[in-house]
C-alpha cells in the first residue's frame, strides 16, 4: 500500500465525484436513495461517503489505505480489500458502491470482493461500480504483468467484459450499464470507464 500511503498524504479532495452525484438523481438507473444503506467500497478521502451522508443515507466508507481512513473516522473501516470478511460492519447494507476500486485489485482479490458483497447484501441490493478498461487511454503503458494488468506508477487491471460475465456467475442481473469517457475525469485524465448497476437475485 506504499502508493497509496504516499498518495493521501498530499491528495485530499472533498469534492464529490460525477459517480456519486449521478448516483443520488432522482432519474439515474444508479439511483440510491435516502432509506438505502451504502458500503463505499475504497472509499478514499471520503468524498463520496460524507456526500451520501450529506444527503441523509446512511453510508460507511471502507478502504486498505489507513491514512485515508484515520481522516475521516467514524465514518469509515479500515480493511484489506482481500479479507472483507473479517470485518464487522455497522449495519446492512442494501447498496455497495465501488468506484475507481476493482480495477486496482488482483483478479483473485475481486473474487474474493465479489463473493463477500454477494454475501453481505440481502436480494435486491445493488453493486455499483466505476472501473477503468482495456479501451482506456492508460492500457499497454508501464510493466506489463498479463494482458490486462500493468504497472505504471501504481497496479491497475484493466476491465474487459468478462468483468461483468463473473458478476453474471456470482447471482447478479446487469441492471444499467454506462460506458465512455466524460465520467471520470481529474486534472488531464480522461480515462474510459464502465459503469455498471448489478442488482442480486
Amino acid at each position: 500500500m506504499n502508493y497509496w500511503d504516499e498518495f493521501y498524504k498530499t491528495f485530499n479532495d472533498t469534492t464529490p465525484t460525477l459517480f456519486a452525484r449521478e448516483c443520488v438523481s432522482p432519474y439515474s438507473a444508479f439511483k440510491i436513495s435516502a432509506h438505502d444503506r451504502v458500503v463505499d467500497l475504497g472509499c478514499g478521502t471520503g468524498r463520496d461517503t460524507l456526500f451520501f451522508i450529506s444527503q441523509g443515507i446512511q453510508a460507511i466508507g471502507v478502504d486498505a489505505c489507513e491514512l485515508a481512513v484515520e481522516r475521516i473516522k467514524p465514518n469509515a473501516l479500515h480493511c484489506d480489500f482481500g479479507n472483507l470478511d473479517t470485518m464487522t460492519l455497522p449495519f446492512t447494507p442494501t447498496v455497495v458502491y465501488a468506484r475507481l476500486v476493482v480495477h486496482a485489485v488482483p483478479l483473485d482479490v475481486e473474487y474474493k470482493m465479489i463473493r463477500w458483497i454477494t454475501d453481505i447484501l440481502p436480494t435486491g441490493g445493488r453493486f455499483l461500480s466505476e472501473n477503468r478498461t482495456v479501451l482506456d487511454s492508460l492500457y499497454g503503458k508501464g510493466t506489463k504483468i498479463s494482458d490486462n494488468e500493468y504497472v505504471d506508477g501504481h497496479y491497475r487491471r484493466f476491465l474487459d467484459e468478462s468483468f461483468l460475465d463473473r458478476l453474471r456467475e456470482a447471482g447478479f442481473m446487469l441492471k444499467a450499464m454506462q460506458f465512455g469517457n466524460g465520467f471520470a475525469v481529474r486534472d488531464n485524465e480522461n480515462p474510459i470507464v464502465l459503469r455498471v448497476a448489478a442488482v442480486k437475485q
